[in-house]
């Protein structure tokens, strides 16, 4: 956990700097994130709310002066308050509209980051002079309209400044609010009371009454129009939007001591949405997904940073699809690491004394192979070309093979020492022409039986060698006996049952280790159809309200479009839903990686 914040995105002169030393921070959070983004104009506050939700006087530096402070992007990586097994990770935003910067699309950048950084995104606003007020004096008081004057360029302009798929459609907008962060709208130092028609409202019923649209007719200008855009993008880009309505926490001079102020000194009614709001954030909001749904964590985010922070550099626009990709190609190939080093260390502690008996290495090399692949499994993600569990694979049989060739040899080393030893006074008996005798022949095959005996007792468990055959044979010019001969072919053949046995082990060990990795990728396979179903259902049913909320504004047309869409999303869950495993290995054969391709063409042989 970090002690205080980092500044991890430098922002000079229009481009974007990492800082390293944060970089390597981020990447040390190992578990999944919530990201909590605050964004909005210069000077209103932003520092203050995070450090109160880090339940810390200490955190974020605070300004108090009318110049903005915050620069480019600060983190503060903290354990979960409320949930065990992940983190939070506040992001404090450089205020946007500074006059003294006065780069609009510089501002878009810092705004359009945190967005795909973020899993919450939090616009804090509050009536104090920006470049979008700068251009509009009259307004001297909150009102709606400002704040959506101030966000109107950003929210429009969303679709021009995000690419979604490296392959982009000409409707990938439509797909925003599958990936987009919930958002939360902060009202600051509210000096009016929430009504709509003389009736208290609640934030959140403010927000969405702020969020219809106009009613459309041929006189409408073309303020009322472009208020309607931005209200529709704000709608179908953020499926999840709430807002919180803060009175100011404190009057005077106490305003600069404010983050040292116990809550005893400040207003109620701040205290009492402040607790509203950090329950909210604490107990709701979610951890940071990717496209297919897969839980982030510092490392991945890391990544991800880099990517979208080289195309804004670039002047170019960042590609979510790829990004996400390229993301997931460095946990792969982590995950086949880590699955090989497992392997290894396993494999390494096994008993020497088993080591040299096939049936044992089989068993102690299935089990090892097992546990490879669920590590492999938990750790990789979005594997579609099957690329990875090729290599991991591919570098599990070449480990087995090589330990296979390493006890052959080995016991090749021992059999032949055995053979010396076991043979060594029969040899010796030849030599002196020792059975050139009478009753010699039958002495010999008595001994020779007996050194035979001895040796197969020695050497039991290893892979029977051929030197036997190659001692026999070499002794049939010493005795031209049938029976000798006869007792030859029945070593050969007895020879030739044990090599066809270590086979059908082998084998056995073959096939025991593909079913057992077709069984954990169908598991994996499963588990990611699920997370994208369940995208897809949340995708669908924030079409359904907004739909529903369009039609009782007489907006027909808005309506219509999201139908169509609707059902393009509830033919895509159908189609997600009913892919068995077995008709992805089919419908996906020819964009499998070479790595897989043989294995998968043998499965599907086998499933014909």
């Amino acid at each position: 956990m970090m002690e205080h914040p980092m500044l991890l995105v430098g922002n000079s002169d229009g481009r974007l700097e990492l800082n390293q030393s944060a970089l390597l921070t981020l990447r040390a959070c190992t578990m999944p994130l919530v990201v909590v983004a605050v964004s909005g104009p210069a000077r209103s506050g932003k520092s203050y709310l995070l450090n109160r939700l880090a339940r810390s006087k200490k955190g974020f530096s605070l300004g108090h002066t009318v110049q903005s402070h915050t620069k480019g992007i600060w983190m503060w990586c903290l354990a979960h308050p409320q949930k065990a097994g992940q983190q939070l990770l506040l992001l404090d935003c450089e205020g946007i509209g500074d006059p003294e910067k006065g780069d609009e699309q510089n501002d878009h950048s810092i705004m359009v980051l945190a967005v795909l950084l973020c899993s919450v995104f939090v616009y804090n606003s509050k009536d104090i002079i920006t470049q979008g007020s700068l251009r509009d004096l009259q307004i001297v008081r909150y009102k709606a309209d400002y704040v959506f004057n101030v966000l109107t360029i950003f929210v429009t302009e969303l679709a021009k400044l995000i690419q979604v798929k490296s392959q982009a459609p000409d409707s990938e907008s439509l797909v925003f609010d599958e990936f987009f962060p919930d958002f939360v709208w902060t009202l600051r130092d509210l000096t009016v009371d929430l009504e709509i028609n003389g009736s208290p409202v609640s934030p959140d019923g403010y927000l969405e009454n702020c969020l219809k649209l106009s009613p459309d007719s041929t006189e409408a200008t073309a303020k009322a129009q472009d208020n309607n855009f931005l209200r529709s993008c704000l709608r179908e880009y953020f499926p999840s939007r709430h807002c919180f309505a803060f009175e100011c926490p404190a009057a005077g001079r106490k305003l600069k001591c404010l983050q040292e102020l116990p809550d005893t000194e400040l207003d109620e009614k701040f205290v009492a949405e402040f607790a509203r709001f950090s329950e909210y954030i604490h107990t709701k909001a979610k951890v940071k997904t990717t496209l297919e749904g897969h839980h982030v964590t510092g490392k991945m985010l890391s990544v991800l940073l880099e990517d979208y922070a080289s195309a804004f550099n670039r002047k170019g626009i960042p590609c979510v699809d790829s990004s996400v990709a390229r993301m997931a190609e460095l946990e792969n190939e982590a995950a086949v690491a880590r699955a090989l080093e497992h392997f290894d260390k396993m494999a390494g502690s096994q008993s020497p004394g088993l080591s040299s008996k096939l049936v044992d290495v089989a068993e102690s090399y299935s089990q090892n192979h097992k546990e490879a692949l669920q590590i492999f499994m938990r750790h990789s993600l979005m594997d579609k070309s099957g690329k990875y569990l090729g290599k991991l694979e591919s570098a599990l049989s070449s480990r087995y093979q090589e330990q296979i060739s390493k006890i052959e040899r080995d016991s090749e080393t021992r059999c032949q020492a055995l053979i010396s030893e076991t043979m060594g006074s029969l040899q010796e008996k030849l030599s002196s022409q020792h059975y050139v005798k009478t009753g010699g022949c039958q002495q010999f095959q008595q001994d020779l039986k007996m050194c035979i005996e001895q040796y197969n007792a020695r050497s039991d468990g290893e892979f029977k060698p051929e030197q036997v055959l190659t001692a026999l044979q070499n002794m049939e010019s010493f005795v031209d006996d049938k029976e000798a001969q006869l007792a030859d072919l029945n070593e050969k053949i007895n020879d030739i049952r044990s090599i066809r046995a270590k086979e059908l082990r082998r084998d056995e060990t073959e096939s025991a280790r593909r079913a057992e990795l077709v069984d954990q990728w169908k598991g994996k396979y499963e588990e990611e159809r699920a997370l994208r179903v369940e995208q897809q259902k949340a995708a669908i049913e924030h079409r359904e309200e907004e739909v529903t909320k369009y039609r009782e504004e007489g907006r027909l047309q808005e309506s219509s479009r999201l139908e169509v869409d609707m059902r393009r999303l509830i033919g895509e869950q159908t189609r997600t839903q009913n892919l068995s495993f077995w008709q992805y290995l089919i419908l996906n054969l020819l964009t499998f990686a070479a790595e897989i391709l043989p294995f998968v063409r043998n499965v599907i042989l086998k499933l014909k």
